[in-house]
């Protein structure tokens, strides 16, 4: 198991949230995934809005990080 951070995107009427993985970054425990949050924000937030400000000529109203547990297959 692995931990990564995602992204609760919201955009202006939206049908549902859109979500958005950061998989550049994987975490052991949950624990470095939240502390790796809090310490990167302005860079995790800069990078979210370069990438997700527009979705279906909707602008970006709101979001929300966090990190979420993901299962590998195995090999």
């Amino acid at each position: 198991m692995i931990w990564i951070i995602t992204a609760m995107l919201v955009y202006s009427d939206p049908k549902k949230p859109v979500y958005s993985d950061y998989i550049t970054k994987a975490f052991d425990t949950k624990t470095e995934c939240l502390n790796y949050v809090y310490w990167n924000k302005v860079l995790l937030v800069d990078n979210l809005l370069d990438k997700h400000r527009l979705f279906e000529n909707k602008e970006l109203t709101t979001f929300a990080l966090f990190c979420e547990n993901r299962y590998l297959d195995e090999v």
